[in-house]
């Protein structure tokens, strides 16, 4: 999994491609507004398999 940063406004004028890449390469983007981290996308796959981890994790402790 990689990690990527970019302006808010980048993502909006790429946002069709990021996403794209981000399903084929497992990409993570943090989104900054006026330099600060202000989200993270990712792709909804991705998410499903982190969030699942994270219960059977929980369920383990």
């Amino acid at each position: 999994m990689t990690t990527s940063i970019m302006s808010l406004s980048e993502f909006k004028a790429r946002a069709t491609q990021i996403l794209a890449e981000m399903k084929s390469s497992e990409q993570v983007v943090v989104l900054t507004q006026r330099g600060a981290a202000s989200a993270v996308v990712q792709d909804y796959a991705l998410s499903y398999r982190t969030m699942h981890r994270i219960s059977a994790y929980r369920t383990r402790c």
